[in-house]
């Protein structure tokens, strides 16, 4: 696609909301379903109450699992015009508190249900999704999805504090590496490196709108980020999230009851399900695609074997948005 022709990421996503407001665009375990005007105006609710609790700093840190709470804040950012840092909760405390020393964050969104669960010291003032949402009223979420359907776009990042005159060149994330060889390496991924890869892996796969891509794999990679969060938002169709992505028997009962048709995984995820899911749990799968490692040959012909179904095996870089 030509650059003058591509949009912002969340004005990508806000053209789809307005073409079939209410198709599936989320859904989880814990949340439920939200319609793709639903997904909008949560997030547009969510950015307005955020601007009061963080900082002018552009970058805001993101500690959030693959969950629809995630995704509903990183669209939430873009339209304030901030830059989304999703933080690696895997990785050790000092390269945790490098990644946002390196990004100068001052405030970080997180969960107090996720941290129960995975307790990591966060690195900068916490912003907890429960103390945000407590505050939102029934009205806000009617303005919202006014707002969503019928505002431009402009008005909508201005009334929210975003800065004019964006360009897809302007910086949507940045993806820290794990830190394997020292410091943690921050690669700076403007929107049109994500919107390229959108459209490169829309015209390859042939998407519909019937489509549902499953995401377990974490936002802090390019690969979630880009395929689990924008390529369904972009492309107009939908994605159902799990929080962990070691447990292949709970989400290959996600996959079959929602019909999935798309998972992105990597070669040693694909052995987990290999050993705890029945054929039927991923019937439904149109795709498989691994990425991150390499896709051993022995588990690609033991996933095939057992699924009918021969994993894909792709190739890039961080620095390319990853394909």
């Amino acid at each position: 696609a030509r650059k003058s022709d591509t949009p912002l990421l969340h004005r990508g996503f806000l053209g789809q909301v307005r073409r079939h407001p209410l198709r599936l665009a989320v859904v989880d375990s814990r949340v439920g379903r939200f319609s793709y005007l639903k997904t909008a105006a949560a997030s547009l609710v969510l950015a307005r109450h955020l601007r009061a609790r963080i900082s002018g700093h552009p970058m805001v840190g993101v500690l959030l699992p693959p969950t629809v709470g995630g995704v509903l804040t990183n669209i939430a950012l873009q339209f304030m015009g901030r830059i989304a840092i999703n933080l690696n909760y895997t990785v050790s405390p000092h390269s945790l508190r490098s990644s946002a020393q390196q990004c100068g964050l001052t405030h970080v969104i997180t969960s107090k249900a996720f941290l129960e669960k995975l307790p990591v010291e966060v690195p900068g003032e916490p912003v907890y999704l429960e103390d945000v949402l407590r505050d939102v009223r029934p009205m806000d979420r009617v303005r919202a999805a006014l707002a969503a359907m019928f505002l431009p776009a402009a008005v909508i990042e201005r009334r929210l504090g975003a800065p004019p005159n964006r360009s897809v060149d302007d910086l949507a994330t940045v993806i820290f590496s794990s830190g394997s060889e020292g410091e943690p390496k921050g690669v700076m991924l403007s929107h049109f490196n994500i919107a390229s890869n959108i459209n490169g892996s829309y015209q390859v796969f042939q998407v519909t709108k019937r489509d549902i891509i499953v995401g377990f794999l974490p936002f802090f990679h390019s690969f979630g980020y880009m395929a689990t969060i924008w390529l369904p938002l972009c492309k107009g169709f939908s994605a159902l999230y799990h929080p962990n992505p070691l447990e292949p028997r709970v989400i290959g009962a996600l996959v079959k009851e929602h019909q999935a048709t798309f998972m992105v995984a990597t070669s040693t995820l694909l052995q987990g399900f290999i050993r705890r899911c029945d054929p039927d749990d991923l019937a439904s799968l149109r795709f498989v695609i691994c990425g991150a490692e390499k896709l051993v040959r022995r588990v690609a012909n033991a996933f095939e074997t057992k699924f009918g179904i021969a994993p894909l095996e792709g190739y890039g870089t961080t620095e390319c948005a990853p394909v």
